[in-house]
């Protein structure tokens, strides 16, 4: 698929399911978002991802209480 092609067929999701997407596929998301620019170009982002569904569940409770 080329470049313009992906860039036309993105859109935003609003409903989720359940299921967890493959480990190889979060790898790949994430070294995708170490290469993406910033703002100034010189600030580096922290990313987290949380792979276990317990923890998520945790994490999502504790935001909420926030």
């Amino acid at each position: 698929m080329q470049l313009m092609e992906i860039i036309k067929a993105r859109h935003s999701i609003r409903k989720y399911t359940e299921e967890q997407i493959a480990r190889e596929d979060l790898e790949k998301i994430l070294e995708a978002g170490n290469y993406a620019p910033s703002a100034g170009g010189g600030q580096r982002s922290m990313m987290v991802a949380v792979y276990d569904k317990e923890l998520t569940a945790k994490l999502r409770m504790m935001n909420m209480k926030a």
